[in-house]
């Protein structure tokens, strides 16, 4: 006990060292009545120390037993096991839905079994969330952990907090929802909102503020009724006696010891003040009987009446589990109040607009008058206002007045003399005129630590929806709005007139749908269901029928047609889906998006690439080379993608290509290699998959490429005594031509440029360094340069059996891969190609000629020849 003691000493010096700073004075406390096991939060009210005296009028006064329960076990079998706040101070909240709870089960609509969420409570007391019909809008709560070493879940709170948050609909739900096991995450991800409103299974309808001192008789009432109040005291361990027969006994001469809540269950007019410790002893008989929400330990207690740490106040909950009020109109989304000053107030809602909902009718109004007993008051209902600045410009609704008179002071809800129907999107207002100032009005305290803020509060000011009545006229509240609220139920809708709701939302829906070649059947399908869905229709059929669409086009435009269906119970109707798709505009090259990649290269060869000037080439194929049907994709959002190719083809060139070339090349003028180079392009849709029909070759690009091979070390010349010249050649819609290159000794490269694709052959002619060309030593002189391209000249060195192997090689090379490509395609269509020529690179009928000349000029003649890919060669 002393360890216990200790550590609620230290405990309370701890928060009355705390830096937290409230924007105005605000009485907390916050001790633990046994840290080891389980802590206390609460937060004194205002109204726990001053609670009105209510004065009864004479009346028979009812028989009040000197003790109740009778059967003090019977009453705990009735009603829940103890609940266990372990380790938060949350006391507060624990007495609250106990409250709750056996309010509900007196009433005959709960059993013990009933677990009402003390964390859902206390989260949004903490963390307020806008009501669903929009009143409270412009009041807030949050509470930031993260700036302060108390987090929200031991800060505390009290009865008005809860009675406040349970007004507004933000409970009472149940203990599987948001269960207290899941507290310590609330700290760090919070609670979705839809557990501030959506889940309710009960709702507060009257909250009393009784003084259990003056008024000890009504409390007792209460507690037979209601089964149960909640009432707040400071609790210091020293003055618990554990040892008696029964529960143990509390008695407090003084004020000390941190915060509590707990319920009030039961009394004894005569339970013994001997049970009490301490020297000071009560004066007289008498406790209340206390449960409490440390689990087992201390489960329930007797307090003497005359403890001096109980506050004054003894609150009473009185719960409706079946009230049939749907909707909740209020204004107020605060946890504190003051007393307004006037004595005739309004406030004005406007009447929401809800799938299902043909009307409403007000029923019943909720007045907040916890500074006064005993008002008088009368209840007015004006309906279709014309002036929302004014709450008496509409129809005075004069069956709905209701006037009557407070008992406690507490929080009301008044049944009218006759409902009032209410029609959606109309604005209404309820005006109360009292006999004394009584109606609360809402008001925010913000709490920082330091500068950082740690429980920032707000409450709407001059929103112009609450008004006092002064120098005859009303006047709008520039400050938080009045503690008055509206409950109405829902007249729900025939089937047809859900079809007819649902089919305003759905015309509207497929009125902001642009038509476009994208639009699919499924996608309209879920644009119409999230619209209703945002409207508040879910319960209705909506079906997109045959889906009949026409693409719009460069040239035309396009339409979608299709029948929507709307079905609820019985009732059908339809609305006709009729888009236009406008014709696309003309893609731009600019916004074209289009990617050339890199140039793939055959392995049979060293290197190569061939680019282009990108920006060029799309404006290009624009213009001349993409046609109708590729400029609808793209105008659809298709990117292209241009590749190109260049593959060595020395062992497989058509005969057809051959004799074109033999046709212009030069006297002695060899060919060392062939090159296929292909450029062609794919689209890809929105979801990047290539376009059916897309990918194909552009023979034209109508943009000139610069394309460069590296050659292979037999066709670079050895010979010093030699000049060696380079040609490229293209063949390109069946005709030969020699176009302009440059040989790049250094690195051993052939560059040209071209703007068409097909079958390119690289040649060369070797000369004497005198002038004759090599091979016959009779032959014209070819000078660099000469002919119909550029030509560069190659001096390297080598031997006469180093020129004659190579040129012996490349004869046999070439005969050998005849051979092979003749026997590969035995069987086949294609041509004998045993009867192809060769590449001139020797005279098969005078081998020892070619040898000799071979010998002597340590040079050969290579020639590279292409195959053209747009129109396949015919062989001869």
């Amino acid at each position: 006990m002393k360890g216990k003691k200790l550590l609620a000493l230290l405990l309370g010096v701890t928060l009355l060292m705390s830096p937290v700073q409230y924007a105005q004075a605000e009485g907390e406390t916050e001790a633990p009545v046994n840290q080891e096991e389980h802590a206390s939060g609460y937060i004194e009210s205002d109204l726990d120390q001053n609670t009105p005296v209510y004065m009864p009028m004479a009346r028979a006064a009812a028989a009040i037993p000197s003790a109740f329960p009778t059967d003090i076990e019977a009453m705990k079998e009735k009603y829940p096991d103890n609940r266990n706040q372990n380790p938060y101070g949350t006391c507060w909240a624990f007495a609250s839905m106990g409250l709750a709870e056996f309010d509900l089960i007196n009433d005959g609509t709960a059993n013990r079994n009933v677990d009402f969420s003390e964390l859902q409570l206390a989260y949004f007391t903490y963390n307020f969330v806008q009501d669903p019909l929009g009143g409270t809008e412009g009041d807030s709560a949050q509470y930031y952990n993260e700036n302060t070493d108390t987090n929200y879940l031991n800060r505390g709170g009290n009865f008005e907090y809860a009675s406040r948050r349970l007004s507004q609909w933000i409970g009472a739900v149940d203990e599987s929802n948001v269960p207290y096991d899941k507290a310590a995450d609330t700290l760090t991800k919070g609670l979705p909102e839809e557990y501030a409103y959506g889940y309710n299974k009960a709702h507060l309808e009257n909250a009393y503020d009784i003084n259990i001192k003056a008024n000890s008789n009504e409390v007792k009432t209460q507690i037979m009724q209601h089964g149960a109040v909640g009432a707040m005291y400071y609790h210091n361990d020293d003055n618990m006696n554990y040892n008696t027969s029964t529960y143990p006994a509390y008695y407090d001469p003084a004020k000390t010891g941190g915060g509590h809540a707990i319920m009030i269950v039961g009394w004894d007019d005569n339970y013994s003040k001997a049970n009490f410790i301490g020297e000071t002893k009560p004066q007289n008989n008498g406790a209340w009987l206390i449960r409490n929400s440390w689990g087992f330990q201390c489960s329930y207690f007797w307090m003497s009446y005359e403890n001096a740490s109980l506050m004054n106040a003894a609150w009473v909950f009185d719960f409706n589990a079946n009230d049939g009020y749907d909707n909740n109109y209020q204004l107020d989304g605060g946890i504190e109040t003051y007393k307004c000053s006037k004595e005739k107030v309004a406030n004005v809602f406007t009447v929401q607009q809800k799938h299902g909902v043909e009307s409403e009718l007000l029923k019943a109004v909720s007045l907040s008058m916890t500074h006064e007993t005993g008002v008088g008051y009368t209840i007015e209902i004006y309906t279709d206002l014309q002036d929302a600045e004014d709450p008496t410009s509409g129809m005075k609704q004069e069956t709905a007045t209701t006037s009557g008179t407070t008992t406690y002071a507490g929080i009301y809800t008044i049944p009218l003399q006759n409902s009032v129907r209410l029609t959606p999107g109309t604005t209404f207002s309820v005006v109360v005129t009292c006999d004394q100032s009584a109606i609360d009005q809402e008001q925010a305290t913000s709490m920082a630590n330091g500068d950082k803020m740690v429980w920032e509060r707000k409450v709407s000011r001059g929103n112009n929806k609450s008004f006092y009545y002064a120098y005859n006229r009303y006047n709008a509240e520039p400050e938080g709005n009045y503690c008055i609220k509206a409950f109405t139920s829902n007249n729900a809708m025939n089937d047809a007139e859900m079809v007819a709701d649902a089919k305003k939302a759905v015309t509207d829906s497929l009125n902001d749908i642009i038509g476009s070649n994208s639009l699919t059947r499924e996608g309209t399908q879920g644009k119409i269901s999230d619209s209703l869905t945002k409207a508040g229709i879910t319960d209705v059929t909506i079906t997109v029928g045959e889906w009949n669409k026409v693409d719009a086009t460069i040239d035309a435009d396009g339409n979608i047609t299709a029948t929507v269906t709307i079905q609820y119970g019985t009732a059908v109707d339809t609305v006709q889906l009729n888009k236009v798709i406008a014709k696309l505009a003309l893609p731009e090259s600019s916004s074209i998006n289009a990617v050339y990649g890199k140039t793939q290269v055959g392995e049979n060869l060293l290197g190569a690439d061939l680019t282009v000037d990108n920006k060029k080439l799309i404006e290009n194929l624009n213009a001349h080379v993409f046609t109708t049907e590729e400029k609808n994709w793209i105008a659809n959002g298709a990117s292209v993608q241009i590749y190109s190719n260049i593959n060595n083809i020395t062992d497989s060139v058509g005969e057809t290509d051959q004799k074109l070339i033999d046709a212009i090349r030069k006297k002695d003028q060899k060919i060392g290699l062939y090159l296929d180079i292909s450029v062609g392009m794919r689209m890809l849709d929105n979801n990047g998959n290539e376009i059916a029909g897309s990918n194909r070759l552009i023979h034209e690009p109508h943009t000139e490429f610069t394309g460069v091979t590296a050659l292979p070390d037999e066709l670079i010349s050895k010979d010093a005594t030699k000049t060696r010249t380079y040609e490229v050649i293209r063949i390109h819609d069946g005709k030969a031509e020699v176009i302009p290159s440059d040989f790049h000794a250094d690195t051993k490269t052939i560059s040209f440029t071209t703007d068409k694709f097909s079958t390119y052959a690289v040649a060369y002619l070797d000369t004497d360094k005198s002038g004759s060309s090599g091979g016959s030593g009779t032959g014209e002189s070819t000078e660099p340069g000469s002919g119909t391209g550029t030509n560069h000249n190659s001096d390297m060195n080598a031997d006469e059996n180093t020129s004659k192997n190579s040129g012996e090689n490349s004869k046999n090379n070439l005969e050998n891969n005849s051979q092979n490509k003749a026997e590969n395609n035995a069987g086949k269509d294609t041509p004998d190609t045993s009867k192809v020529k060769s590449p001139d690179t020797m005279d098969n009928n005078v081998l020892a000629f070619w040898l000799i000349a071979t010998a002597l000029t340590g040079a050969g003649m290579f020639f590279i020849e292409s195959k053209e890919r747009k129109k396949e060669n015919k062989e001869a």
